[in-house]
């Protein structure tokens, strides 16, 4: 027997309980992005927080980490954690100036995974394989930087442009 709306006041009420709860969650896993990683904190720190990384490589010193936020993210963080197992320096790795240091016929496709994280997207074009990376350029342009591979598997091409995803609406590009 139908009385008077009761019950939807009760399934309205659910509703919000919900939505605070995904607020909650979603807040709390704010405070747990890379970018809050410090210097000083140490390696077993940075894990216990923010989990496995993307990638881990050594390094002469030490070793670095990455943390991904692709594939839609526009940021990978690098720390670098020295000898003594602590952070030293933490950096957004998908930037010009580290993307300027990309060597044609050098580099393969791990030196590029080592140095930027995945991709958010890879593609074929002609036999060649092409990586995408999404990201701020100087924080500001939404920007995207693709990386082409020769049948060989050594960097061919590196252009950079506007990521349309972003600034087309999603619409292949075209004017909103």
């Amino acid at each position: 027997m139908w009385r008077g709306g009761g019950g939807v006041a009760r399934y309205g009420r659910g509703l919000v309980h919900a939505a605070v709860l995904v607020a909650i969650v979603l807040l709390g896993a704010c405070a747990n992005y890379p970018s809050s990683i410090a210097p000083g904190m140490s390696y077993a720190e940075v894990i216990a927080h923010y989990g496995r990384p993307s990638i881990e490589r050594p390094t002469p010193d030490g070793k670095l980490l990455i943390y991904a936020t692709g594939p839609m993210g526009q940021y990978a963080y690098g720390a670098v954690i020295d000898s003594s197992g602590h952070v030293t320096e933490v950096a957004q790795v998908l930037s010009p100036e580290n993307f300027a240091r990309i060597r044609k016929g050098e580099w393969d496709q791990e030196e590029v995974l080592q140095n930027f994280g995945p991709p958010a997207a890879r593609r074929s074009i002609r036999g060649n394989v092409v990586w995408d990376y999404r990201y701020k350029e100087y924080d500001t342009y939404n920007s995207l930087f693709s990386i082409t591979f020769n049948q060989e598997g050594l960097v061919e091409k590196a252009e950079n442009g506007p990521d349309w995803m972003w600034d087309g609406g999603g619409r292949n590009g075209r004017a909103k």
